[in-house]
């Protein structure tokens, strides 16, 4: 009850009409938070931080005016029911959709697994998602870099 209580302020002092972008950290509440979003003004402009749910639930972000972030999650886990869900997920977003994080020191790519995980390990996650999507990673992480400008500088 009081975590609903701090998500509806806090989507308040987004709807009131603050520049920022609204960062929404959700860890197993999609269902729920989607519930409160429903119930307010939107649309939201904003990221769902390392993002874990599931596509239709991406989806119903997206409608709401999200983007959705995807982490270090992608380049460190290769099997399991959670990374086929990421995975099913970016393979089914538009180009436009999604931004990339490194989630900074957490999530660190398999190939950091126990060192400093770094901004520069975005370019693990574009390689990733260019080799999933059959895309240049420079255009991965050019197009993601330009999404994310444009919801926190612009």
């Amino acid at each position: 009850q009081r975590i609903h209580g701090v998500a509806h302020h806090h989507i308040g002092i987004a709807e009131e009409g603050l520049e920022g972008a609204l960062i929404l950290h959700v860890v197993d509440a999609h269902v729920e938070t989607l519930a409160i979003l429903a119930q307010r003004l939107g649309p939201y402009r904003g990221i769902v931080h390392s993002f874990s749910g599931n596509l239709e639930q991406a989806r119903a972000y997206l409608d709401l005016g999200f983007k959705i972030s995807i982490s270090g999650g992608i380049a460190s886990r290769k099997t399991g029911k959670a990374f086929r869900k990421l995975r099913e997920t970016v393979l089914n977003l538009s180009p436009s959709e999604f931004v990339l994080e490194t989630d900074l020191p957490d999530q660190p790519p398999e190939s950091l697994k126990g060192k400093l995980n770094e901004p520069g390990s975005l370019i693990q996650l574009a390689n990733q998602i260019g080799e999933w999507r059959g895309e240049d990673p420079v255009l991965v992480l050019t197009r993601a870099s330009k999404i994310a400008r444009e919801l926190f500088i612009s």
